[in-house]
C-alpha cells in the first residue's frame, strides 16, 4: 500500500495510506459496467460453490430446490423495509438464480447443454478419426441416465425442503 494525497475537503490536501470513497456521475456506461461486475462476481461465487460441493465443504443440507429458494425470498421480504426494497430483493434474487441456471447448464453433465457440447466434441473426434459414424442412440442413452440422475437429485432436494418446513 503506498501513500497517497487525499483531499481533506477544505481546499486542503495530506498524504494519507488507506481509501478513498466519492460519488461519481452515474453515467449508463458505469451502470453498465457496474451490473456486468456484478454479473461476473455472481458466475464466480456459483463456481466456488459447485467446488465446495465436490470438495465436500457443501452438501446436500446446504442446497436448496425452489421450494427453499421460494422460502428464503419470502423471509427476505417480509424483513424488509418497504416495498420497494422487498421489489429489489426479489430482482436482485431472480438475477442470482437466473445467472445460476446458466452457469450450472454449462456443467459438462449428460442431459445439460454443457454435456451436449462435450458429447457433439467426443462424437466429432471420435468420427473424424474412426471414420465411421456413431449411433445416436448410444447418446440419446447417455443424456437420458444423465435426466434420471438430475430428476432423482431435484426430487431428493425438494423433499429436503419440504421436510424442512415442518
Amino acid at each position: 500500500m503506498e501513500k497517497r494525497e487525499f483531499d481533506n475537503g477544505d481546499g486542503t490536501a495530506s498524504l494519507r495510506y488507506g481509501f478513498s470513497f466519492s460519488l461519481e456521475e452515474a453515467t449508463f456506461g458505469k451502470k453498465l459496467s457496474y451490473v456486468w461486475n456484478s454479473a461476473l462476481d455472481t458466475v464466480r461465487m456459483v463456481r466456488l460453490s459447485i467446488q465446495m460441493i465436490f470438495n465436500g465443504q457443501a452438501g446436500i443440507q446446504d442446497m436448496s430446490g425452489p421450494v427453499g429458494i421460494v422460502q428464503v425470498m419470502s423471509d427476505s421480504a417480509a424483513q424488509s423495509e418497504t416495498a420497494l426494497d422487498a421489489l429489489m430483493t426479489m430482482l436482485s434474487f431472480g438475477s442470482f438464480i437466473a445467472i445460476n441456471l446458466a452457469v450450472m447448464n454449462l456443467l459438462p453433465f449428460p442431459a445439460l447443454d454443457g454435456g451436449r457440447v462435450v458429447g457433439l466434441l467426443l462424437t466429432t473426434s471420435i468420427e473424424a478419426i474412426t471414420r465411421k459414424k456413431i449411433n445416436p442412440k448410444i447418446e440419446g442413452y447417455i443424456h437420458g441416465a444423465g435426466m434420471i440422475l438430475l430428476l432423482i437429485l431435484m426430487g431428493v432436494i425438494m423433499l429436503k425442503d419440504i421436510w424442512g418446513l415442518f
